[in-house]
C-alpha cells in the first residue's frame, strides 16, 4: 500500500524497518524468493 511509504507513516515504524522493500503484484513471488534465499544463509 502505497500509503505506508509516505513519511508521517515511515516515523511510525521501527527502525528495523528502515531498509524496508515495497513490491507489487508482478513482482512479490521475486521478492519472496530472495528473502527466503537469504534467511537460509542465515542460518
Amino acid at each position: 500500500d502505497e500509503r505506508f511509504a509516505k513519511s508521517e507513516y515511515r516515523k511510525m515504524f521501527p527502525r528495523e524497518w528502515e531498509e524496508c522493500e515495497y513490491c507489487s503484484r508482478s513482482n512479490v513471488a521475486d521478492k519472496l524468493g530472495r528473502f527466503w534465499e537469504l534467511s537460509e544463509y542465515e542460518h
